[in-house]
């Protein structure tokens, strides 16, 4: 299962960005032969406990699975959380992909 996670900073951010992320996630798992699963949410990326839609996918994700995001930006506010967040996917056995990275 590919997870598609698409985030905007604020709740005024138009849904239109959103619905640009949620497509090329799906095209991404499209062509890497997983069925797809979007999430959305409208969320400010300075601490992962805020954004509960981020913890509802980690908590979901098993061995075998795809996380998907847009941009590095859309995981972690900086290097070091997205590379714990990275880690933590990783040690679970779940495959990251960051863009098409």
């Amino acid at each position: 299962m590919y997870y598609g996670y698409a985030r905007v900073s604020t709740q005024k951010q138009s849904d239109t960005s959103l619905e640009v992320q949620l497509e090329y996630l799906r095209n991404h798992a499209e062509e890497l032969g997983e069925d797809f699963k979007g999430y959305k949410e409208k969320q400010s990326g300075g601490s992962v406990d805020n954004r509960s839609v981020f913890l509802s996918i980690f908590n979901q994700l098993k061995k075998g699975d795809c996380l998907g995001v847009y941009d590095d930006s859309r995981l972690g506010r900086n290097a070091t959380e997205m590379l714990m967040l990275r880690n933590q996917l990783l040690a679970k056995g779940v495959r990251v992909f960051i863009g098409k990275l």
